[in-house]
C-alpha cells in the first residue's frame, strides 16, 4: 500500500513539474499584489489542472506570494515525495 501511494505521488510530482500555474491579479506599479496568493489558492488552481482535488497541506510556502513574477513552490506529497511547481503571477491589465 505504501509503495502504491509513493508511486502515485511520484507520478503526480512529475506531472506538476510539467505545468505552470498562472494567476492574474491586481497589483501596484511596483509589482506588489493588492492581496496575496495562499496555499489554498494554489491548491485550487492545481486541482483545476489535474481534474481532481489537491490538498493545500502538500504545498510548502513560508509565506503567501505577494509579488508579480515567477515563483517555484515546493510540494511535499504523500509517501514523503517532494516536488516543485512553477507559479507565474501576472498583473491584471487595467
Amino acid at each position: 500500500r505504501e509503495e502504491r501511494i509513493r508511486e502515485h505521488s511520484e507520478a503526480l510530482a512529475a506531472r506538476l513539474a510539467e505545468h505552470e500555474i498562472h494567476f492574474r491579479v491586481k497589483a501596484g506599479e511596483t509589482g506588489r499584489l493588492y492581496g496575496s496568493i495562499t496555499t489554498a489558492d494554489i491548491a485550487e488552481k492545481i486541482a483545476q489542472v489535474l481534474g481532481h482535488d489537491f490538498d493545500k497541506h502538500w504545498i510548502q510556502l513560508e509565506r503567501p506570494l505577494r509579488d508579480v513574477g515567477p515563483h517555484i513552490v515546493a510540494l511535499k506529497l504523500e509517501g514523503g515525495v517532494r516536488g516543485r511547481v512553477k507559479v507565474l503571477v501576472e498583473a491584471e491589465e487595467v
